[in-house]
């Protein structure tokens, strides 16, 4: 019983990745005041120390994060950002929070109105044995969505795999993020043949043969034979395909917005080196 309530707990990780594919083309995209895009981190380590508080303490601390500002710490989210974006009621919102506060995790604080201002702490200043003070965080980056849900109302993934009672399954959530190559803003995230590279706004994503790259606004996602792009508003994909024609290598573009490209869309090449919606 325990081996496959954990396989379904894993495929609820996975398919909760899988949905965040899914947005609406409509709506339309904001940049946020701090810069960051669409996109928000937490550290490896630390992570693992929240998830071994207990799950309602590791969504809570998802949802600080994920309303953190530019520094990735300080934040104004919550108990009512909690109950919002989870189905975790006021009363075990409110405890998660005095569980990460027990666990070093987040230190709180008050806005000069009074209002709950909290830190998501260094992991130097968690980890319980002494870390240098130049400890360079080891972000995971991971985008809005994954709390907030898109706009489509799909039920949040976060708040999907919190139905699942694993917190292990959260973890892994998070963990499949860190494995693949996801960069900030301005970055550059690479990942090899069938590997998965994302990159937020103004960033280049580039996957090898089979691979899925995906960029932000104004990004530029480079995608090797086979494989799969995906670019925000203003961006530009690139798929490298074989000319069995000319017995070529050639590399198609297309710009967002032009030609039927649309944004937040995976597209494929056809036989013919022309652009395609990729079938999830």
């Amino acid at each position: 019983m325990k081996t496959t309530k954990k396989k379904k707990a894993s495929k609820a990780a996975e398919s909760a990745v899988l949905v965040l594919r899914t947005s609406d083309k409509k709506a339309p995209r904001q940049r946020k005041a701090d810069g960051r895009g669409h996109f928000f981190a937490v550290d490896a380590r630390t992570w693992g120390h929240v998830c071994a508080q207990g799950m309602a303490p590791a969504c809570a601390y998802l949802v600080l994060a994920r309303f953190s500002g530019g520094d990735n710490a300080t934040t104004k989210a919550s108990v009512q950002a909690i109950e919002k974006h989870t189905a975790i009621s006021r009363r075990h919102a409110r405890a998660a929070l005095d569980a990460l506060v027990a666990a070093k995790a987040i230190e709180q604080s008050t806005t000069p109105r009074g209002f709950p201002l909290y830190k998501l702490r260094a992991w130097r200043e968690v980890s319980p044995t002494p870390v240098a003070e130049s400890d360079a965080p080891q972000w995971v980056w991971l985008p809005n969505q994954l709390v907030t849900g898109t706009t489509a109302g799909e039920v949040p993934p976060v708040e999907r795999v919190r139905q699942t009672g694993d917190v292990g399954a959260l973890r892994l959530l998070v963990d499949l993020y860190n494995a693949h190559d996801l960069a900030g803003d301005w970055g550059h995230a690479t990942a090899g043949a069938y590997g998965h590279a994302t990159a937020g706004d103004y960033g280049r994503a580039t996957a090898g043969a089979y691979g899925h790259a995906t960029a932000g606004d104004w990004g530029h996602a480079t995608a090797g034979a086979y494989g799969h792009a995906t670019a925000g508003d203003w961006g530009t994909i690139s798929i490298r395909w074989w000319d069995a024609a000319a017995e070529r290598g050639r590399v198609a573009t297309g710009y967002v917005g032009e030609n039927g490209i649309e944004a937040d869309t995976a597209y494929k090449l056809d036989d013919k080196g022309r652009f395609v919606k990729a079938t999830p």
